[in-house]
Order: structure tokens, then sequence, then C-alpha cells
């Protein structure tokens, strides 16, 4: 427990075993002596950034599950640390912070993803070899096959497809969460850069009897040729290439019959690409978990439709790496729209980054 003053007025045998300190020393000295507090890569938190401080400021609880205790003897360990005001007014009475030592909880956690990631990269070269090996079987000019050894072979090959992304999607994720999903950024033009990927997905839009409008530069409802701004962003141009082909897939998967429209609008500060259907919909109380992972609307519509339950999180996480943040409005049997929001520039600056070389990447083990 620590006073208005920051000076530590309590301390329970548990916390005194995590910290090293005895009662006696510990009672009467400023918290910051004795509650030394880092963040995962060791750097000190600052005053603005404690959670003591921010809950003797707001008079509001604070919580963290990232920090890093140092304890008296300089051991380090991971700790989850809630700090709530004592009493009405934590100006007058201090607060009170708990801490609760996670070092197993994350190590295991990191076990975890380092399985995943190299189970999902050692299985994806069989996986490309079998693939290949059934591409050449119902080629034509390699393989001489019956209709119904074709429709067997063309199953197995789908399957195989399915399985590649499923590990790609796993490798990705075990790079977002142990923090190698760097986005290699560049000025991206988004009205050109958008309608490549609309491009590339129309044939699949149309195989379903689905019309795609893609709105930049489209008529208006006179006949009149909209004319749209340029629009620049500065993000990795593969990670919003992923977003958008995953939102526009979803979209035509998730829309039986109807359109798919994608558009793009901003201010000054940001750009939000839309992607809207007048698919199947998304019920209410699914919408807050949409974007967690493994999460897959689960109800007879959705039930036929394949998929990892991880495009949406990928998404999202690829998205916040590129300092944006994706939504999602929808009407359940009437449609959904995702919308994606980035962070604009000026014209001038991207032409000042597009005729500046890119900074020479350091590769990365995987």
């Amino acid at each position: 427990v620590v006073d208005p003053q920051g000076v530590i007025q309590l301390i329970n045998p548990a916390a005194q075993n995590m910290l090293g300190w005895p009662k006696n020393d510990a009672i009467g000295l400023d918290y910051k002596s004795v509650v030394k507090i880092t963040d995962a890569s060791g750097n000190a938190i600052t005053d603005d950034l404690s959670p003591i401080r921010q809950a003797m400021a707001s008079n509001k609880p604070a919580t963290n599950n990232d920090l890093v205790l140092v304890t008296k003897s300089n051991k380090r360990i991971i700790v989850s640390l809630v700090v709530s005001p004592v009493g009405k007014d934590s100006h007058e009475t201090g607060v009170i912070a708990v801490f609760r030592d996670i070092t197993r909880e994350k190590e295991e956690e990191r076990q975890k993803a380092e399985f995943i990631s190299t189970a999902s990269h050692e299985m994806r070269t069989p996986v490309a070899a079998i693939e290949g090996y059934l591409g050449l079987a119902m080629n034509p000019a390699t393989a001489v096959i019956d209709e119904k050894a074709k429709l067997y072979l063309q199953k197995a090959h789908e399957s195989t497809q399915h399985l590649g992304r499923l590990f790609q999607d796993l490798l990705t994720v075990s790079k977002a969460e142990d923090a190698r999903l760097i986005p290699h950024q560049q000025a991206v033009d988004m009205i050109a850069f958008t309608r490549e990927v609309v491009e590339g997905l129309t044939p699949k839009a149309k195989e379903k009897g689905l019309f795609m409008n893609y709105a930049p530069g489209e008529p208006d409802g006179d006949g009149n040729k909209r004319i749209s701004p340029v629009y620049f962003a500065y993000a990795d141009p593969d990670h919003i290439r992923e977003v958008l082909s995953n939102l526009i897939d979803n979209a035509i998967k998730y829309t039986p019959q109807g359109s798919v429209t994608i558009d793009i609008t901003g201010d000054s500060d940001n750009i939000t690409v839309s992607v809207a259907d007048t698919g199947l919909g998304i019920p209410p109380e699914d919408l807050p978990h949409l974007f967690q992972k493994f999460y897959r609307v689960d109800n007879s519509d959705t039930r036929i439709i394949g998929g990892t339950g991880l495009g949406l999180y990928i998404s999202r996480r690829l998205t916040e790496a590129n300092s944006g943040h994706i939504t999602v409005t929808s009407t359940y049997g009437k449609g959904s729209t995702f919308s994606v929001q980035l962070p604009r520039i000026s014209s001038e600056k991207a032409t000042e980054l597009q005729s500046t070389p890119p900074a020479p990447q350091i590769p990365q083990a995987v």
C-alpha cells in the first residue's frame, strides 16, 4: 500500500518474498526504490507510464500484464500488476498495488508459439511437394487419368491448398505474438493499389454470379464520373494486400447473391477502405468476438463455408502493425461492412519517400 506521497505504508509477506525486501526495510521508503519495474525490453517505466502513478492521478484502477519486476537481488520477474485506489479518493488515501508472478505462464506461451512456428514451417515443405505432385497428376501433359480419378485428385489438391494456407496463417500468428511482425513501410497509392487487389478477386465473384463494384472512379447516380482524391498511406504493401484480400474474399464467400462494394474515403489524417456486401450478415452476439483468434460464427448458414478462424485475427494484427485499425458493422441477414483505417500522408511526403531508396532489410530467422 502506497500513500499519496508515494511512500510505502504496508507490504505483505508475499510481496516481501517476491521483491526481496524485508518489511522493516521497505516501509517508509518511496515505492520507486522498492518496486522497480521495466518494460519487456528492460527500459525503465517513466512516471507518466507507471500504473501506480496513473491510478493516483486518475483515481481509477490501472492494470498491466506485460511488466518486468526487478527484485532487490536484480532478478527479473514478469508480473501482472493491478493498482486500485484505497477508499474513494486516492489523492487522500493512496493506492494498493497487487503483483502476480506470471513468468511461468509467459514462458509456456513462448514455448507454444515456438512450437507452432517450428511445426508450421517444417510442414509447409512436404505439403508444398504434395500439392505440386497432385498438380502434375491432374495435368493432361504429364499424366493420363479418367474423370473419376481426376475428381478425387482435385478434392485432394483443394484440401492440400487449404492445409498450406493454415500453416501460413499459423506462422503469421506466431510472428504477431512474439513481436516479429515488422512492417516494411513505403508510400502506397491506395486507389491504384486497392483496384489491383479487387481486379484479382473479380473472377471469383463472377463465378458466384455476384456484382463486384469498385466505387472510386465509377459513375455516380447522375452518370457523371466520380473523381476521387489521391490517397497515399505509409504502410507495408504486403500486409495491406493480405488484409484487403482477406476481407474481399470473405465478402464473396459469405454473400450468396447480390454484390460486394469496395470504396475509399478519407480526410486530411486518415484513409478508410470499406468492403460492403449484401450477404449473410453477422449476429449481434458474435460481433464483439469476431477478431479473436480461431473464432468463427457458427450457425447453419456459415457451417458449410470453410475457414480457419484466423483470417480476421491476422487482418487486425497486420492493420495494427501499420498504425491502423479495423472495424465492422453488420445487420444479420442483410450484409456487413468492414472498414480499414490507415494514417494518410500528403502527396509531397509520398513523392519524397518514393524518391528515397529503401533501407536494406536484415534477413530474419523464421
